[in-house]
């Protein structure tokens, strides 16, 4: 672990360095052309952020299984009450959530696995100055940043007038998404990485849609950002006896170790009134519930409360979450260890470029 930290922190500084060239030498094309604001947080949006070093992602992990222990049954259930208590007027379920929401907030604050961020402290004077232009002068920006096609999918464009447009160049343009490109940037951003790494080049990161690249990037297997299968173990079998022994054989082990519940007590809580409506969500109004309703919320609340504090024993008959979280982080390890050759080679490839620019 130690090594496979070392190689993390080696490929965050390498990759920093070189982040931090191609930015300030795109902004000297930029004020070559006469500008003297730039959008820094645009420019640098996506590295400015360094994640976690895998010891720190295995110390912080949490719970992946899930499963409440037999104090956690008797007061919270399995959580999805909650969900439902501000709706029914569940005065014990609001009052949990804002306690929860609090601890969360305080935890969040003190984490230590957060995500760090890049110092950019050598780019406030360039920033200075941005956010007090126009959107028509932040387009004209745009433009000379990464061309008049890739300019359409800023924030600038998306308030322009018909003026506004006239005005910088592109009569009758309107604000596009950016999924919509299909040539690669242009302007000073294309300018300097092209003559800094070569042509770009589309590449497809397995999350989201393919983007334009130039230089060094880390390739992983797309397969790598699937849900963690929490794979064989033994303990499940008894743990599976012990549900169906207490009335609830019909709840399975996930692929990712947790049980599949599907939608089933989200259905049990939703008002009679609930409708479905575009790409399956459920809508319902808080006045739509009906006597009836909270009648049936009592009910399965208590069908919750019930489940919960069976789970809880069996899982501390069988250890079944003990073991299950135990190989989902050595799952994880063994996914850092695997990924450890394309970090190298990565570095490789940085290190490579941080070094003919040198030359």
């Amino acid at each position: 672990m130690e090594q496979l930290d070392r190689l993390w922190t080696d490929v965050v500084e390498a990759q920093t360095r070189l982040r931090l060239i191609e930015t300030e030498l795109t902004i000297e094309c930029l004020a070559a052309e006469g500008f003297t604001s730039h959008n820094v947080r645009s420019m640098t949006n996506s590295w400015s952020y360094k994640s976690p070093a895998p010891s720190v992602i295995l110390a912080g992990l949490d719970d992946p299984i899930g499963f409440p222990d037999a104090a956690e049954a008797e007061t919270r259930a399995l959580g999805h009450w909650l969900s439902f208590a501000e709706a029914y007027g569940d005065q014990a379920g609001i009052d949990l959530n804002t306690a929860e929401q609090e601890a969360a907030q305080q935890e969040a604050e003190t984490d230590e696995s957060e995500t760090a961020v890049v110092d950019l402290s050598s780019f406030e004077s360039a920033g200075e100055g941005w956010d007090d232009l126009s959107a028509r002068e932040q387009m004209v920006w745009e433009i000379a940043y990464r061309g008049a096609d890739w300019a359409t999918i800023s924030k600038a464009a998306s308030v322009l007038t018909a003026d506004d447009w006239e005005a910088v160049g592109l009569p009758g343009g309107e604000w596009v998404e950016a999924d919509a490109m299909t040539g690669s940037p242009e302007g000073c951003q294309g300018e300097v990485l092209t003559e800094l790494h070569g042509e770009p080049r589309q590449v497809d990161n397995g999350s989201d849609a393919a983007q334009w690249v130039w230089g060094p990037i880390l390739e992983l297997d797309a397969g790598g950002f699937a849900p963690i299968a929490v794979g064989v173990v033994p303990e499940a079998e008894s743990f599976e006896t012990c549900l169906a022994d207490s009335g609830h054989a019909e709840w399975t082990l996930s692929a990712s170790g947790g049980l599949d519940f599907d939608d089933h007590w989200r259905e049990q809580y939703l008002p009679e009134a609930a409708q479905d409506v575009v790409d399956g969500v459920t809508e319902y109004r808080y006045s739509d519930i009906t006597e009836a309703d909270r009648e049936n919320y009592e009910t399965v609340k208590a069908a919750e409360f019930e489940a919960a504090a069976a789970i809880a024993a069996c899982d501390e008959s069988s250890g079944y979450s003990a073991a299950a979280s135990l190989q989902y982080e050595e799952t994880i390890a063994a996914s850092f260890l695997e990924h450890a050759p394309a970090q190298q080679a990565y570095l490789a490839e940085l290190e490579a470029a941080l070094a003919a620019i040198d030359a």
